[in-house]
């Protein structure tokens, strides 16, 4: 689903995309914990990560993961659903990206950190 958001077709070479568990921010459903889903595709300078999950209308949606900017604990930081929201983002050329809603309901913040919504 990634891959088709973000239109990563193959010119050259495949598109490599990594998956694993991500125990830190687990789905509810029916009262039962999940492991969400991190993937990461490395690019030549870094490799992003996005935590696959489900927004509160049970949409599957794409959170980056990157540091905090207080805690610097890596947590969805922006969501991102197409290739137009990613080049936003890595170009910072629209002031319209409204950040992540799960930002603050992130698990992975430190402690007493300020950007959690507790």
């Amino acid at each position: 689903m990634l891959r088709h958001r973000l239109l990563l077709r193959p010119l050259n070479r495949p598109v490599s995309i990594r998956a694993k568990d991500d125990d830190t921010h687990p789905l509810v459903a029916d009262g039962q914990h999940f492991p969400s889903v991190a993937l990461s595709i490395p690019f030549a300078d870094k490799t992003l990560t996005f935590l696959a999950s489900y927004d509160d209308r049970r949409r599957l949606v794409f959170d980056l993961l990157a540091p905090c900017e207080r805690c610097g604990a890596p947590v969805p930081t922006e969501e991102i659903n197409s290739l137009e929201d990613l080049g936003d983002y890595l170009l910072q050329a629209r002031d319209t990206l409204g950040g992540s809603p799960r930002l603050r309901t992130s698990p992975a913040h430190a402690a007493g950190c300020l950007a959690r919504g507790d």
